[in-house]
């Protein structure tokens, strides 16, 4: 049997659509690229920045605090203090050593530069995305677009999989922040006038 010969097909060549909807296509991909990283950065942002004055301002001191109270030798001198206060100064002593063994277990501070590493990849990606549709789309050559735009999906899958785990409330607040356009820069804001149909970002789910 004669196999039909294979003919090389030209980088525009697309049997299936146009190259202008192929275009689009990747347009839309990098709009919602960089629509997903900057809800999975405002998260993470916001996560950190909550973990840092619960362990800079609540739960880091009160073992200093306590600790300090609880072994001061004057809390357990009668003539400075009432006879009960001995059970006090135990009691402050226990609390301090069970906080500062929740600050160690929940391992705050670790956790809180993840959050802000994870934010900070995350906005990287949002502006690689919004640089791809914005300047790049306009008269980079079909394939290296297709290309850029499969690369940045990847950068995306891989963050979601390496990220630490967000809350809820978290989302809650990034979305708040989004929707209330915390994040639009005046250049977009021109834009958005010259344009008055222009919809804003809907609100998506986080990652998982």
């Amino acid at each position: 049997m004669i196999e039909n010969p294979k003919t090389e097909l030209p980088p525009d060549h697309l049997p299936d659509g146009s190259a202008k909807e192929v275009r689009e296509a990747l347009i839309l991909e990098a709009q919602h690229i960089k629509e997903e990283s900057l809800y999975n950065a405002t998260i993470h942002f916001a996560q950190s920045t909550w973990m840092a004055r619960l362990h800079y301002f609540v739960l880091g001191p009160i073992p200093i605090i306590l600790g300090g109270l609880g072994g001061w030798k004057g809390i357990t001198d009668a003539k400075v203090m009432p006879a009960n206060w001995t059970i006090i100064s135990s009691v402050l002593s226990l609390v301090a050593g069970l906080v500062g063994s929740m600050v160690s277990f929940w391992n705050l501070a670790e956790n809180r530069m993840r959050h802000f590493s994870a934010g900070t990849s995350y906005k990287s990606l949002e502006n690689d995305a919004r640089r791809a549709w914005q300047v790049h789309a306009i008269d980079e050559p079909l394939p290296e677009f297709k290309k850029r735009i499969v690369e940045l999906g990847d950068r995306y899958n891989k963050l979601n999989e390496s990220s630490i785990q967000t809350a809820d409330w978290a989302f809650r607040i990034a979305r708040r922040k989004i929707k209330a356009g915390h994040f639009v820069t005046e250049a977009e804001k021109k834009v958005r006038r010259a344009k008055p149909n222009h919809e804003a970002p809907a609100a998506t789910d986080k990652k998982a």
